[in-house]
């Protein structure tokens, strides 16, 4: 009887034993796609915080750790050496791993598989390191081979990254073949001519430019109000690893508020007519995660009976945001509101909102 419970007890607890494991990943030297073998990987360097995993592989409430076989830094160093040897002349690059978070999910048919890859290459002269190009690469794919198109879809996002930087700096990187050829009977120390050595990096980091759009709907419900808002966010040259992030922002709103103000006055029915104008930060507080907060000057007329008057106000708002690079976001958060109006002079609210990022 003893060893019939002890054996459903381990039949029991070997899937979590097995899930409390690390599954590490073997990368396999494959080649890569880009369009020029003209430079190549001096070095890689994780800078990441947690280097123990790439992520997590979950099935219904399982859930592991994942991670590449040796780490990130010596697995990725070999296959960047397999792609981009050593060779006469090549442009050498350092590459920076400043974030790689990966999330398996088991369904009963097939594995959905999200990737984030985000690389900062840096190029190399001599002991010197300059200009940093920043690259973030998400992938999202539904697939059946497992582990196996883990690792593909890691090298397809370095793929992405590393085209976008030989394309961006294909000049670069051909001149530098070119002039190097020129100095190899001088000295090596000659080919710190070949770069502008005031980008260094030390200097101001230079990033290609990134524009981005999002869209979503607010509704809100305030003690005076209710109401549906259609926000548009612009992120120009916001970078992903920003702690704050200062997006322009336009909000068209539409309200129906309570009619216990105007009755006050002897009337039922009045009109208000506003614009708001201030900032909206969002600060990083984890990953796609931000803190918002919202500060608005009012300015309007209200008109009631005939009588028009100036209004002005303040609006504020506070909330917690998931922001991606692309794709689906949402939020929600609270707001107060204060003005000079007979029609609309204060409402205290709870806000949502919800839409996408392209």
């Amino acid at each position: 009887m003893a060893k019939n419970v002890i054996s459903l007890l381990l039949l029991f607890l070997l899937p979590f034993g097995i899930f409390a494991q690390t599954k590490k990943i073997e990368f396999s030297y494959e080649p890569l796609k880009v369009i020029s073998n003209d430079i190549y990987v001096d070095s890689v360097i994780d800078s990441r915080a947690d280097k123990s995993l790439i992520g997590f592989a979950s099935y219904d409430n399982l859930k592991g750790k994942i991670n590449l076989k040796n780490g990130a830094s010596e697995a990725l160093s070999g296959f960047f050496r397999f792609n981009f040897p050593n060779s006469y002349g090549n442009l050498p690059v350092v590459v920076e791993i400043k974030d790689l978070y990966v999330t398996k999910t088991k369904t009963d048919y097939f594995d959905s598989i999200k990737t984030n890859l985000n690389l900062v290459i840096h190029y190399k002269v001599d002991d010197s390191i300059y200009a940093q190009y920043p690259y973030e690469v998400s992938s999202s794919i539904n697939a059946i081979n497992g582990f196996k198109d883990i690792e593909k879809e890691i090298r397809y996002c370095i793929e992405i990254a590393f085209k976008g930087f030989i394309v961006e700096n294909i000049k670069l990187i051909y001149d530098y073949k070119s002039k190097f050829k020129d100095t190899q009977e001088d000295s090596p120390s000659k080919a710190r001519d070949i770069v502008d050595p005031s980008i260094s990096l030390n200097s101001e980091q230079k990033s290609h430019k990134t524009y981005s759009t999002a869209v979503g709907l607010v509704p809100s419900m305030g003690a005076t109000s209710l109401g549906v808002s259609l926000s548009i966010y612009s992120f120009v040259n916001q970078k992903e690893d920003q702690k704050i992030l200062l997006p322009m922002v336009v909000n068209i709103d539409y309200l129906m508020v309570t009619d216990y103000f105007i009755r006050q006055y002897g009337y039922s029915n009045a009109k208000f007519s506003y614009y708001k104008l201030g900032v909206n930060p969002l600060l990083r507080i984890y990953k796609k995660a931000y803190f918002s907060f919202t500060g608005q000057f009012v300015l309007g007329f209200d008109s009631m009976g005939g009588d028009t008057r100036l209004v002005v106000g303040l609006n504020l708002g506070q909330g917690f945001y998931y922001f991606p690079n692309k794709g689906f976001y949402c939020g929600f958060g609270i707001y107060e509101y204060a003005s000079s109006s007979r029609v609309y002079p204060f409402d205290l609210g709870l806000k949502l909102e919800f839409g996408v990022k392209f």
